[in-house]
């Protein structure tokens, strides 16, 4: 399940594509402790990992997310750009993301939830994805029902998150 503000990498509305293709080029050209960051942290009981595969500087906002979200009910995972500047360069598309510690979590539990930044001054809304429709669609109804604006994506976005490889599907559910 894939709650997204915006899932592609997008500067002044360009489709860009990634520096890396995987985490291992990310690894041997960046350094962990000052360009990026990887907080794991596992819940004794909880089945379900909200994570965000870009946080940090990366798409702002997403790694407060997580953690107002996660807080003390769930597996959380976060992957944080630490620059300055210039970490869109730190984004890996959801379908290339292979970070170990994210290969490890996400599918030893049921459910994961990716936040995603979205940024789109014109029209505030929350754009839902992603193959566990049941999750989206009771996430779907209490969002409407505290006054979000929802839409559920489709071909016309290209942010479905639908693919099997992408992250936030490689849950064991």
């Amino acid at each position: 399940y894939q709650i997204s503000f915006r899932t592609n990498y997008k500067i002044r509305g360009f489709l860009m594509s990634d520096l890396y293709a995987n985490f291992a080029e990310l690894e041997a050209n960046e350094t962990y402790g000052v360009d990026y960051s990887i907080t794991k942290q596992e819940h004794p009981t909880s089945d379900i990992t909200i994570f965000t595969p870009h946080g940090g500087g990366i798409e702002v906002g997403t790694s407060e997310a997580v953690n107002a979200v996660a807080k003390d009910i769930a597996n959380k995972y976060l992957f944080e750009g630490l620059k300055s500047s210039g970490n869109g360069d730190l984004h890996i598309t959801s379908t290339n993301f292979d970070e170990p510690q994210a290969l490890q979590l996400i599918p030893s539990k049921e459910r994961a939830i990716s936040l995603h930044g979205y940024s789109d001054p014109d029209n505030q809304v929350i754009m839902m994805g992603g193959l566990d429709t049941s999750l989206r669609d009771v996430l779907k109804t209490k969002f409407i029902n505290e006054g979000f604006n929802v839409v559920i994506t489709d071909s016309t976005t290209g942010l479905q998150g639908i693919e099997p490889d992408n992250i936030v599907n490689r849950c064991s559910s």
